[in-house]
Order: C-alpha cells, then sequence, then structure tokens
C-alpha cells in the first residue's frame, strides 16, 4: 500500500554492513501469513571508503588512497589550467583538469583478473554542457590510450567503453540534476555495461567489445578529454574503484550514503557588496613563486552606497583574489586603485583550502578591517561600475 512503512526489530544487535532479509509478514490481527518478493537489504554505514575486499582506489577530500591499507604505491593528483580543490577538497573544475595517477595502475591488473568493476563518483554539473561532443566528465587511459570516457551533452550522462578490439556502442547513464550533486555508479560485469544514478538504475545495457584482459592503466583524468580539449565545468568527489560489479543491495548502500552525505550540506555563505578599491597590494610575479604556478593578492575595499559614497558607518573589508591560477593570469590582475566592483564574498575562514598558497599581503597590519573570499567565478570578469563623470 502506497506510504505504508515497515519497522524491523531485531533480538540481536545490527552492525553496519550486515544484511537482513525478509521473507514474508504475518497479520497478527487475521492470523494469516503473507508471502512475498525476498527482499534484502543492508545495516546503513556512514564510514567512507565503505569496507570493501575489492576496493581498488578510493579518493576524497583531496586525498587519494588505494583501498588495499597495506600498499605502498604513492598516489598523486595533479591539476591543471583552472583546476583546484575547493573548500570541501572537492575537485573544482571550470576549463582545466585533474589528473589522479599511482594507484590508478592498480585498477589494469585488478579488471585484468576480474574481468569486472564497478567505479563510483559523485558529481555536481554547473549548467549544461552544449554542443554535440559534450564535455568530459571522467576518462581513464593507459600508455596513451583511453579505455572508458564518461560524457555529459546537455543534461544526459554517456558512457563508452575502449578494449583493443574496439569501442563498446555509447551507453546513456541518464539525466543529471543541473547544480546539485548527483551520485554515478557505473558497473562492468560479464561483459555488459550497466549504470545507476541517483539511486535508479538504467534500464539500458551495453556490451563491450573485446575483453579487460588487455587493459594498462596510468592515469584517471576529470574535467577534460586525454588531448585537454572538451572541458566540463563541474565538482567531483569521493571516487571509488572496485574490480567487482557491486551487488544489488550494495549498490542501495552506497546511494544511501551518498545521499547521507549531502543531505546535510550548506554552502558557504556568500553575499554580494559593492566596494571602492583604496589600497593595493602589488601582484606577484611567477617569477616570485616559483617553483609553484598558484598565488593569491589581498586588497583593500571601503563599502559604498549605490550612489558611489562611502558607506555610513564606514566599513572596510580586506579581500582576498586569485591572481595566478596554474600560472594563468586571473581576473583581480586587472584592478586598479579608484575603481568601484561589485563582487560576491565569501568568508575567508571558510575556505582552508588556500591555506597554503603564496599570498601577496603588503596592507598595513595594523588596519582594522574585515577579511572576505572573492568568489568570482574563474571564468568570469570582475563586475566593475561604469565611471562616473565627475563634477565641474
Amino acid at each position: 500500500r502506497e506510504g505504508m512503512a515497515l519497522l524491523v526489530s531485531s533480538a540481536t544487535k545490527l552492525e553496519p554492513g550486515d544484511f537482513v532479509t525478509i521473507e514474508g509478514l504475518k497479520d497478527k490481527d487475521a492470523g494469516a501469513v503473507h508471502t512475498m518478493a525476498r527482499m534484502t537489504f543492508g545495516v546503513p554505514s556512514h564510514q567512507w571508503p565503505p569496507p570493501k575486499k575489492n576496493l581498488v582506489l578510493a579518493w576524497s577530500d583531496g586525498m587519494p588512497r588505494t583501498g588495499d591499507a597495506d600498499s605502498e604505491m604513492e598516489n598523486h593528483l595533479v591539476h591543471h589550467g583552472k583546476a583546484f580543490l575547493d573548500e570541501r577538497g572537492r575537485m573544482k573544475l571550470q576549463g582545466g583538469w585533474f589528473d589522479l595517477t599511482g594507484a590508478v595502475e592498480g585498477i589494469g591488473k585488478a579488471c585484468h583478473e576480474s574481468g569486472a568493476f564497478t567505479f563510483e563518483f559523485i558529481l555536481t554539473p554547473h549548467g549544461r554542457t552544449d554542443g554535440p561532443q559534450g564535455g568530459t566528465v571522467a576518462t581513464l587511459s593507459g600508455h596513451g590510450a583511453e579505455l572508458f570516457r564518461i560524457t555529459q551533452r546537455k543534461e544526459e550522462l554517456y558512457l563508452s567503453v575502449t578494449t583493443s578490439v574496439g569501442s563498446s556502442p555509447e551507453l546513456e547513464l541518464g539525466k543529471l540534476l543541473p547544480d546539485v550533486e548527483n551520485h554515478v555508479l557505473v558497473l562492468l560485469e560479464a561483459d555488459t555495461i550497466r549504470a545507476t544514478l541517483n539511486g535508479v538504475e538504467s534500464r539500458k545495457r551495453s556490451q563491450i567489445v573485446g575483453r579487460l584482459q588487455d587493459w594498462h592503466t596510468d592515469t584517471l583524468r576529470f574535467g577534460a578529454a586525454m588531448d585537454g580539449s572538451l572541458p566540463w565545468h563541474g565538482r567531483v568527489e569521493r571516487v571509488l574503484f572496485y574490480s567487482e560489479a557491486l551487488p544489488p543491495v550494495e549498490i542501495r548502500q552506497h546511494a544511501y550514503l551518498a545521499q547521507a552525505t549531502i543531505k546535510d550540506r550548506k554552502a558557504p555563505h556568500q553575499w554580494k557588496a559593492k566596494l571602492r578599491l583604496v589600497q593595493a597590494s602589488p601582484l606577484p610575479t611567477l617569477e616570485e613563486i616559483l617553483p609553484y604556478k598558484n598565488a593569491l593578492v589581498r586588497h583593500l575595499y571601503e563599502e559604498v552606497s549605490d550612489e558611489g559614497k562611502p558607506a555610513q558607518p564606514a566599513r572596510r573589508i580586506a579581500i582576498t583574489h586569485w591572481a595566478w591560477l596554474d600560472g594563468q593570469p586571473m581576473p583581480a590582475q586587472k584592478l586598479r586603485v579608484g575603481e568601484v566592483v561589485n563582487l560576491p564574498l565569501q568568508g575567508l575562514e571558510e575556505h582552508s583550502e588556500l591555506a597554503t598558497l603564496f599570498v601577496k599581503d603588503t596592507l598595513d597590519p595594523i588596519l582594522e578591517a574585515e577579511e572576505a573570499y572573492d568568489a568570482t567565478d574563474w571564468n568570469e570578469d570582475i563586475q566593475m561600475e561604469p565611471a562616473r563623470p565627475q563634477p565641474k
């Protein structure tokens, strides 16, 4: 009956990861037993990554690691172009990409032995990805050859798998929810590819051509194709790779865990302010920050009214901007003292990912000013107010 809930109590203690099977129900009033299709479900666990024998790779919160606790293989995550970890440690992609290497080499060997895999992650797409080829969310490669690719076109997600024999027909995984987290599970078992998106299994299937025995893996890329083309914009987190196809009951558990993880999240508090730049630190040079290619700069602003007059009471804010990202100049480099800008701001304390970066700050340390972070999109210019005619 629609809307009916079932409460199950157990005489023995159930631990996360245990399973419960229900074969039927007994009506106490009627004394009748109602049989039903056997249903198995797992006891939810909030442990991440979920404990699993065949876990080959786990990545989250900026820390890639193998599933084998005894593995000594190093893990490397390198960003290129407009890509960096955000305040939650997620991959933030706005035209650049991340390469995950090291533990990825174990994927090919594990899949060679099992002939199966499960690839799981959470992605947050930023809008639609138009164009006939779309944007590349993720691609696995080895020795320069692409082995599988996940692509977003408009609001749909697609997958193709390649072996030495050829490429499988592209499989439509489902429709993404824009600008919110989407849980994705891609599975290969008995040469058949299937997928689950946000806990709903796709009815479509695809057969791979050839076998996984010839897979040699070295790079898992997020945000672009292997040649750097077809950029994808969004965020990626909680990446898992298993050398088996997870059974249905575990798929439901993983979907539940993903939903529980993101349910109570709150985005950083953000507000907009009209500000006049009153003191600027000099921009750092690339030579100054070598061997690194990322740097921040801190400027001092005063809040102004809609008419461009200083706000009352006076409010001064020291704002941290991106100056360089992977050696690329950022919009803040165009700012000049005296200009009035409209900035989206967030609390600087919410951005621990910036703590290790070079910051050029020559502001007077005795100045009393609030601190904030410029949350302008990396691909957008800072919104400047048109110059007002000066009175004669």
